[in-house]
């Protein structure tokens, strides 16, 4: 009997120097079986997701904020640049206008001019004027 116990001692070393050497914990493991081990570790696991969690959230809502503040920003630009847009078609609507009114009047004053040469006959043909050749 002294030889099986002689045996199995040395089979139990060989394994606790397997256990040092490969650093693997050595001893009871009746902490893998404690309920309230196991629930505060999936707790704290928890804590860790819901923290990543709340980091990502943050950074996105700095996100949100530099993008909000940046369409703000090309709101105003794009309004200014409507504004522009608005005064260059106002002058050129009122240039076009003074255009018109120029060709208009140069029109009237062409036409009297013209109406001033012709006769009073239903012809309508220009009077000669001049030494009459």
């Amino acid at each position: 009997m002294a030889d099986y116990t002689r045996v199995g001692m040395e089979t139990y070393h060989r394994i606790l120097q397997d256990a040092r050497v490969n650093n693997k914990p050595i001893g009871p493991k009746y902490h893998e079986h404690n309920r309230q081990f196991k629930q505060w570790e999936a707790r704290q696991n928890n804590l860790a997701v819901l923290k990543k969690a709340r980091e990502v959230k943050h950074h996105k809502a700095e996100v949100r904020k530099v993008n909000k503040a940046q369409r703000e920003k090309l709101d105003q630009t794009k309004a200014q640049l409507q504004e522009a847009l608005n005064r260059i078609n106002a002058v050129k609507e009122k240039l076009a206008s003074e255009t018109t009114l120029r060709a208009k009047y140069d029109a009237q004053r062409t036409k009297k001019l013209s109406d001033a040469y012709k006769t009073g006959n239903s012809t309508d043909r220009i009077k000669s004027s001049g030494n009459g050749l």
